[in-house]
């Protein structure tokens, strides 16, 4: 441990590659936690190891940042070796005692933000400090970095609208994961409030410079993990989500990125929309309460406007005429089926809609595949076989 404090605070020479170093400071803290976790009284040494280890990595970051010369690669280095350290060494701290690693980041932060507006566009920058707090929070716990949640998402949108970088959307599902749906009594009254503000505020920068399917294209990365933070929206903080506006909103731009030939990008639009899919079976299966109902009625009256542009994706991407990297599409109309059984007679319009384009195909597979949407309730297996039909029927109509 004394050599690694040395290697940071520069008394030994700098012999080891970053690697290695690396390697070396993650085996020393996770040796150190274990001694802390079988000799709790040795927890002060560990704390103090940690401000000698951290005291001249923040140093250099300070010196670094107001430095002409700083460049990524020369703050890289110290992020990494920070992340590093919050994520392996694990501190256990009495009742009533300020967990060293909050400490640690309340005194970085002024840094960390400096570092991301000297270098904006660098997503290696944005990577490394986002993996940075989501070690701090996880080391810590949602409960102990509760004091620093409020700090930490406004800082991911003031990052996210000065850089455009996808790691502040994966760092902001993070804290919806961590936070969202939470009832501790020692968290903040307003904090589900706030989430799905940090949230909404993220989409409008989003939506400020992706606004076409070739935006999309340009910055897959961003539709990716931007349909993975609403999907976190979905399971964590679902009341707040779906009666408000962004649903719409996102399900407009789902539809405009099922047009996007990039793996990630679609897998991410199409996991959001089959999670959406199922969040309408299960209210449609709970509407007692008023609030599920009023839930409920807004899910359908976005469906009914949006559904026809959806459902002509699918139909699409089953057909060979958009990206289909992602398995969601036949779980998404099998949900579609089960959805508007009450309601046959609309999804029938929007699927006849879609065929109509259609014209190298004969009526007979045309038929087999609406009456298999649409026609008598099919058990599963056989409704992917008629799917599967469809698909391979176009598959051959493209090679003729």
């Amino acid at each position: 441990a004394a050599a690694v404090a040395q290697q940071q605070d520069g008394s030994s020479s700098p012999t080891l590659q970053l690697r290695d170093e690396l390697e070396l400071l993650q085996g020393v803290c996770v040796a150190l936690s274990r001694h802390v976790q079988l000799d709790p009284n040795s927890g002060m040494n560990a704390t103090a190891f940690l401000q000698r280890l951290v005291q001249p990595i923040g140093s250099r970051l300070a010196a670094q940042v107001n430095s002409p010369t700083a460049s990524p690669r020369t703050t890289l280095p110290d992020i990494q070796r920070l992340a590093v350290i919050v994520q392996h060494l694990k501190l256990t701290m009495g009742a009533g005692e300020q967990h060293p690693i909050v400490e640690l980041m309340q005194s970085l932060w002024t840094y960390l933000e400096a570092v991301i507006a000297r270098f904006p566009n660098d997503i290696n920058t944005a990577e490394q400090i986002c993996r940075l707090h989501k070690h701090a929070l996880r080391s810590c716990g949602a409960l102990v970095y509760v004091v620093m949640i409020q700090q930490l998402m406004r800082h991911l949108v003031q990052a996210y609208n000065q850089s455009h970088q996808s790691p502040f959307l994966y760092a902001a599902s993070i804290c919806v994961a961590e936070y969202g749906g939470a009832r501790q009594e020692h968290y903040p009254p307003t904090l589900q409030q706030e989430l799905y503000e940090m949230v909404a505020a993220m989409v409008t920068t989003t939506f400020s410079f992706i606004t076409s399917v070739q935006a999309c294209g340009n910055h897959p990365d961003v539709v990716e993990e931007l349909f993975y933070l609403m999907d976190r929206m979905l399971t964590h903080c679902s009341d707040s989500f779906v009666s408000s506006p962004l649903l719409q909103q996102m399900v407009q731009a789902a539809i405009m990125c099922m047009n996007v030939d990039h793996h990630g990008a679609h897998k991410g639009t199409m996991k959001f929309l089959d999670n959406l899919m199922s969040y309408g079976l299960t209210l449609s299966g709970n509407s007692n309460s008023p609030e599920r109902q009023r839930q409920q009625a807004m899910l359908e009256q976005v469906l009914n406007q949006e559904g026809g542009a959806m459902v002509q994706n699918l139909v699409r991407a089953l057909a060979g005429d958009l990206p289909s990297y992602s398995p969601k599409i036949l779980e998404i109309l099998w949900k579609l089926n089960k959805l508007y059984r009450g309601n046959i007679s609309v999804l029938s319009q929007w699927l006849s809609a879609s065929l109509m384009g259609h014209q190298g195909l004969s009526a007979h597979t045309k038929n087999e595949f609406l009456g298999a949407m649409v026609g008598t309730e099919l058990a599963r297996d056989e409704f992917s076989l008629a799917v599967r039909s469809f698909q391979n029927a176009n598959a051959r109509q493209r090679r003729t």
